[in-house]
């Protein structure tokens, strides 16, 4: 599917079936602390009640996991949120 785009080390594939479909996986290949640093992606935009739209920026977190040789880690990595319909469109849920 796409494990060549993403393995460059011979560590990683793409799941195709079950739970984690999509994900990437991660071979952990030797025991030791690992840095793990994730951003966000900005959020879709929101009409507020005066016709401004507001988004999130994303955000970014960081920190150290000990892993152990041979475990298999699954990252889930997204794309930024739909915006939401115009003022004055129908909204469902309002």
């Amino acid at each position: 599917m796409c494990d060549r785009e993403y393995d460059h080390e011979g560590l990683v594939r793409v799941v195709e079936d079950g739970h984690f479909s999509g994900a990437q996986m991660w071979t952990v290949p030797e025991s030791m602390f690992y840095r793990i640093e994730a951003f966000g992606s900005r959020g879709g935009l929101l009409n507020d009640d005066h016709g401004l739209q507001r988004e999130s920026l994303g955000s970014r977190v960081e920190t150290k996991f000990y892993f152990e040789k041979g475990e298999a880690i699954y990252f889930v990595i997204g794309q930024a949120g739909e915006d939401e319909c115009p003022v004055g469109a129908h909204r469902p849920y309002a």
